[in-house]
């Protein structure tokens, strides 16, 4: 009998649910602030009296509502299914409503001046993109510290990174490609440096603006990254020298040992302008020692202009430039479409694209040309005479796809795409990928493209191990010998000594290299460096004809001094 009723009381129970469950779909949702109001009525392309229930909240995957006077988010936590929110320019005071909105993964709270308490964002480890710029009153970045999908984080004058436990949040934060932190108030880059080791910050790296004592520990990464700001001045210059004596054999068998000073000078001059937010003017120029003549080059290495649209996705440049597609940084880059670039002239549009099932997708555009391409034969300028290259990314939680090709007329075998999938994971990363080239005829064929495979691994701990190796295939090599592959090891500060061991060999010839290195900081902006290579193979072998360093020498010892300034 008891159990009888039991069921029964059950049996009402859920059908009550079930009566009542579509009713609370219904139910009208308390939205006080008008203004915030308006705008989701307008996103959801509802009448302006619609009472808001949450089953039409629950439809909101997209909200964009700037410079909207809104103070109130209240309402919004019923937006279930919400993957977008730009909220830029308002006047919110919490961010408590948006707590559990766990599919989020693009948001900007950019200029909100009188939010402090970031804290319900912790939960939100789905964001791809978030935009904090211009709010000054936070507190602490601490509850980002678990955001590991993070793409994009814009911090700028959010003024907490003096403290070392809101430094500490942004050395624990992986896999993050651009990376704005001007005026910030960091003080050291000793917390970039392990983002840095694992090739991290590669689209962008602002450091513009803050009181950096150490910004001589960023030379080794600034060639890797795309758009690199780290100086405050407009204007800044910097001096790089390099002293030193090469002793080396030529072959294993000599017992001559010949001796040859090395010295080097540059100066770089930069002038960086931000007129208006949207408005960018870049220039640089650089002054170079000619050792031979004993005299002084110069060009005009970067001058361009950017422009930035103002919903903040989409940006283009136009100028002479220097820009990188590259996934080997130890063996060749057949996928770098873009390598020529630094010497001609480019324009470039980057673009966010609206999210494919609630990831972010980014693509980049470039039409350039060099003197080469433009003035060969040619007796005017044509369409045909430049090259066109597309990138396109997607970041699906750790895996990082990018599809790219690159046209040209007028060079043969004129369409080249490659195609590369990564992923990335506490520390290890792996990236393959395949290049093609395209005859106009015929479809690809052997001898026609490149096999690129790369495996990565960083210890956590910063200024520890970091191993590297890569392989390539390059199928224009004959008989199938066109094999490479290369490793190189990092490891921990020992006395004071920064060390590696890099080795590239070619299967072709059976030809290679080994170059070990140790550095040591004297003094501030000065290092002593020592590199040992040793090349092995026939004496016309491919590493003998293009040898890293010892100008071709079978073994060589190299001691220099190399100093940085910048001012």
């Amino acid at each position: 009998m008891i159990m009888k009723k039991t069921l029964l009381f059950a049996a009402v129970l859920s059908l009550g649910a079930a009566l009542i469950a579509p009713a609370l779909e219904h139910t009208p949702v308390a939205v006080p602030d008008a203004r915030l109001r308006a705008a989701i009525i307008a996103e959801l392309e509802l009448p302006e009296t619609t009472e808001l229930t949450r089953e039409q909240l629950a439809e909101l995957t997209s909200l964009r509502a700037r410079s909207a006077g809104i103070r109130d988010l209240t309402g919004m936590e019923h937006a279930v299914n919400l993957a977008e929110l730009d909220l830029r320019d308002n006047d919110i005071r919490s961010i408590e409503p948006l707590r559990d909105l766990a599919g989020l993964v693009w948001l900007s709270l950019r200029e909100n001046p009188r939010l402090r308490d970031i804290g319900p964002l912790a939960g939100l480890t789905a964001l791809e993109y978030l935009n904090l710029n211009r709010n000054y009153r936070i507190a602490s970045i601490e509850p980002l510290a678990g955001m590991q999908q993070l793409d994009t984080l814009i911090l700028r004058s959010v003024p907490v990174l003096h403290r070392t436990a809101d430094q500490d949040v942004l050395r624990s934060l992986r896999g993050i490609s651009r990376l704005n932190i001007r005026d910030t108030g960091l003080d050291t880059v000793e917390p970039l440096l392990p983002g840095l080791e694992r090739g991290d910050y590669r689209e962008q790296l602002d450091l513009l603006e803050n009181p950096l004592q150490d910004r001589h520990k960023l030379t080794p990464y600034r060639a890797h990254i795309e758009d690199f700001q780290q100086y405050t001045p407009v204007f800044t210059a910097r001096l790089r020298t390099n002293a030193g004596m090469i002793f080396g054999r030529d072959e294993w068998y000599s017992f001559a040992v010949h001796r040859e000073p090395i010295y080097d000078l540059d100066l770089r001059l930069r002038l960086d302008v931000e007129p208006r937010s949207y408005l960018r003017i870049f220039g640089a120029l650089d002054i170079e020692l000619d050792t031979d003549e004993l005299d002084f080059d110069w060009e005009i290495d970067e001058l361009f202009l950017q422009y930035t649209f103002p919903d903040d996705t989409t940006r283009i440049r136009a100028g002479r430039q220097k820009m990188a597609w590259e996934t080997a940084r130890l063996l060749n880059n057949p996928a770098d479409f873009v390598a020529a670039v630094e010497d001609g002239y480019a324009l470039r549009l980057d673009a966010r694209l609206p999210a494919l099932l609630d990831v972010s997708q980014h693509a980049t555009a470039v039409v350039y040309a060099t003197e080469d391409y433009l003035w060969s034969d040619a007796d005017r300028i044509e369409l045909r005479d430049f090259a066109y290259a597309l990138r396109y990314r997607v970041q699906p939680g750790p895996f990082d796809l990018r599809l790219s090709a690159r046209y040209r007329q007028e060079q043969y075998r004129p369409l080249r795409t490659a195609a590369s999938l990564g992923f990335r994971h506490d520390g290890i990363e792996l990236r393959g990928e395949a290049t093609t080239w395209w005859d106009r005829d015929e479809a690809p064929r052997e001898g026609d493209g490149f096999l690129t495979a790369q495996a990565s691994w960083t210890a956590q701990q910063p200024d520890s191990w970091r191993i590297l190796t890569e392989y390539q295939y390059d199928s224009t090599i004959l008989d199938g010998k066109g094999h490479y592959t290369a490793a190189e090891f990092r490891f921990p500060p020992l006395f004071g000594f920064q060390s590696q061991l890099r080795h590239r060999h070619a299967f072709q010839d059976h030809s290679g290299e080994i170059i070990p290195e140790l550095r040591r900081t004297l003094i501030p902006g000065v290092q002593a460096v020592f590199q040992l290579p040793m090349v092995y193979g026939d004496q016309y072998g491919y590493y003998r004809r293009n040898p890293e360093l010892g100008d071709g020498r079978a073994m060589a010892a190299i001691l220099s001094l190399e100093a940085e300034f910048e001012f």
